[in-house]
């Protein structure tokens, strides 16, 4: 009986030092988001282009497909009739926060303009919407002024 407590107390003592919790993945670097994105047409199963990040020295770009052919993001023809090109900023936590409007527990990485947000998260990440959540399949998404849409690495 002795010999069984003291396994039983050994055991105990090497299962309480695992660590079982789940570590958060840690993000890629926005270097690592360099690459085209593509999100899955409903109607023919194809992925289709969405976005492009590149990276010229230390500043990252942002384009948009479209017709055929990719643009760089253009501030508003309100703004300025010479329409620049749209500076592109890292994505943080606090930023997606603000954009879901309630705390986020993932690491998040990405990039933005003030049209487009590229961010990427934990695969299967979901906003907590209530009345149609949004889930990522791949971890990948864009925020656009239509909402949310799951990407792919092409």
């Amino acid at each position: 009986m002795r010999r069984l407590v003291l396994l039983l107390l050994a055991s105990l003592c090497v299962l309480a030092g695992c660590d079982r919790s789940p570590r958060p993945a840690n993000p890629p670097s926005p270097d690592a988001l360099v690459g085209v994105y593509g999100y899955l047409s409903k109607k023919s199963d194809r992925v289709i282009p969405l976005l492009k990040v590149t990276k010229e020295g230390s500043e990252y770009q942002l384009f948009e497909y479209s017709h055929g052919e990719w643009h760089r993001p253009r501030t508003s023809m309100l703004i300025d009739s010479a329409r620049p090109l749209e500076p592109v900023r890292p994505v943080t936590r606090a930023d997606l926060e603000r954009l879901i409007h309630h705390p986020v527990d993932v690491e998040v990485s990405g990039l933005q303009t003030k049209a487009l947000v590229f961010i990427h998260v934990p695969a299967g990440w979901s906003d907590g919407g209530k009345e149609k959540p949004f889930v990522t399949k791949s971890g990948y998404f864009a925020m656009t002024l239509v909402g949310p849409t799951d990407l792919q690495r092409m």
